[in-house]
């Protein structure tokens, strides 16, 4: 497995666009969620976490094309 650095994943043109959450720690998670999947265009994604749905909308903004966008939950 490669180590990439954040400074690697977040660019002005990764990022672009991107919801910014203030919920530590999940700032800069968020972020290289976003830019990672803008980087690879996933067709497909599958989530699982909270119920509060801020990953999903994370995803959602990334890939607006996606195909499935599944949500399991966890409580």
């Amino acid at each position: 497995m490669k180590e990439i650095l954040y400074e690697e994943i977040i660019t002005p043109e990764l990022i672009s666009g991107a919801i910014l959450h203030t919920h530590e720690p999940f700032v800069k998670d968020y972020l290289c969620l976003h830019a990672l999947l803008r980087k690879y265009q996933s067709a497909s994604v599958l989530e699982i976490g909270t119920h509060i749905g801020e990953g999903t909308q994370i995803i959602c903004n990334a890939v607006p094309k996606a195909k499935v966008c599944h949500r399991f939950v966890i409580t």
